[in-house]
């Protein structure tokens, strides 16, 4: 880690001296998330610290709030899908990856490729994969080969443009919705309400779905509203939706934050070795692997993520926000840059083994010198957005398609690029 080893025993010191009311902030989209080919051992390594410093569930420590008691929705559910799935989950590959989120990154290939069996339509609601994904030019060349495509959204993007049909979804200010629950010290349950009507032939995207199911003869299992959704749910808590209508929010009044934790595992405790990953071939314990790819002197690692004004690419055309931030730079050390002949705001062409953007540089000793930062959502090319067209670039067009080994993530910052002057 290039960490002085002295500076190591000095922070496992404090965290030795303050447990349990201390611990290794989960955080999200670090090294944990699934950035690296090693960030699910990474994640373990830090979970188990916090084991051994007796955090969990202490005040000053990581707790786990109880979900409001909220009944399930009474209505028939779809029947199990008995289909293989398409991204290889549960199939032998990846063994701890989500079966709710699974391996998106591999969606393209997989239209293009026909394997394990094509795929021939897709309805996208509220995402532009056409930017999100990795690899630009393979997503459109993969939502292009489409013999359909849906896109629900509010406003226009990359994918939208490429979409056979474009069905518009109410703002969020138009439209009720589900309930949200937070799990918080004080779990909530919040009631999302319309303050305006629809000022176009719009509506809400479970609006949208219902009336696709009712088409394809699912009615069924999608015959409700969101008011009726909540409603159901909420009866187990005494609390009347009319009353939440005006309180907007309701806490659910539980004691029961503090204490040992049941996880869901095995035993229900912590298990510093992972049964699971042994089954699976790998090390049961968290041990330390190295990255999928390494720079040399003359390349960096490429880091993407979001930053302050923005989330995702679905912000850039706000313009209070893009008064904020209006186009991305290159964050770069400015010992390195200046070993480039790189000033602060020169342009400079960064290429990785998929492609190659010019955006003008960020010196900042906010960086690591053996890597470079892009933020990502920018370089946009829809015409009918003003405000964020041609603005900055798409950092997708450098990031390449990779996974994490054992849970599948997007290996995002597994790209090396080269920079130069221009």
């Amino acid at each position: 880690t290039n960490v002085p080893a002295d500076t190591i025993r000095r922070r496992a010191r404090e965290l030795a001296a303050q447990k349990p009311a201390c611990g290794v902030d989960p955080s999200w989209h670090g090294a944990w998330g699934s950035l690296y080919g090693n960030s699910l051992q990474t994640a373990r390594a830090a979970l188990c610290l916090n084991a051994l410093l007796g955090s969990y569930g202490t005040v000053g420590g990581l707790v786990f709030p109880p979900k409001p008691n909220l009944a399930a929705l009474p209505f028939p559910f779809l029947p199990p899908v008995s289909a293989k799935r398409a991204d290889g989950v549960g199939d032998g590959h990846f063994p701890l990856a989500s079966l709710t989120d699974g391996l998106p990154q591999r969606l393209p290939e997989i239209i293009l490729t026909g394997k394990p069996y094509p795929i021939a339509a897709l309805v996208v609601n509220h995402a532009n994969p056409a930017r999100s994904l990795p690899n630009t030019p393979k997503v459109e060349e993969a939502l292009r080969k489409l013999e359909l495509l849906v896109v629900v959204d509010v406003q226009m993007s990359e994918t939208a443009e490429l979409a056979h049909y474009i069905l518009p979804e109410s703002t969020y200010l138009e439209r009720d919705e589900p309930l949200a629950v937070s799990e918080r010290l004080i779990p909530e349950v919040a009631l999302r309400q319309p303050v305006v009507s629809p000022r176009h032939d719009t509506r809400a995207a479970h609006a949208i779905i219902a009336g696709l199911a009712k088409g394809a003869g699912l009615e069924a299992a999608f015959g409700f509203t969101a008011r009726q959704s909540a409603e159901a749910q909420l009866k187990p808590t005494g609390e009347a939706l009319l009353a939440l209508d005006k309180q907007g929010v309701w806490r659910d009044k539980t004691d029961g934050v503090y204490g040992a934790p049941r996880f869901n595992t095995p035993s229900g405790k912590v298990e510093l070795a992972c049964a699971a990953l042994k089954a699976a071939g790998f090390d049961p314990l968290p041990v330390y692997e190295p990255p999928l790819v390494e720079p040399d002197l003359q390349s960096f690692r490429l880091l993407t993520g979001h930053e302050f004004a923005h989330t995702g690419s679905s912000t850039q055309e706000n313009p209070f926000l893009a008064a904020l931030s209006a186009e991305n730079r290159l964050w770069i050390h400015p010992a390195r840059a200046a070993r480039l002949g790189i000033e602060e705001d020169d342009w400079a062409v960064v290429k990785s083994e998929i492609g190659e953007v010019r955006v003008k540089a960020k010196l900042t000793e906010g960086i690591y010198p053996e890597a470079v930062w892009l933020a990502h959502g920018y370089g946009h090319l829809v015409k009918s957005r003003k405000s964020s067209l041609d603005k900055g670039v798409n950092d997708n067009l450098l990031v390449g398609v990779r996974a994490e080994p054992i849970a599948g993530g997007a290996a995002l910052a597994e790209t090396i690029v080269t920079v130069r002057r221009g």
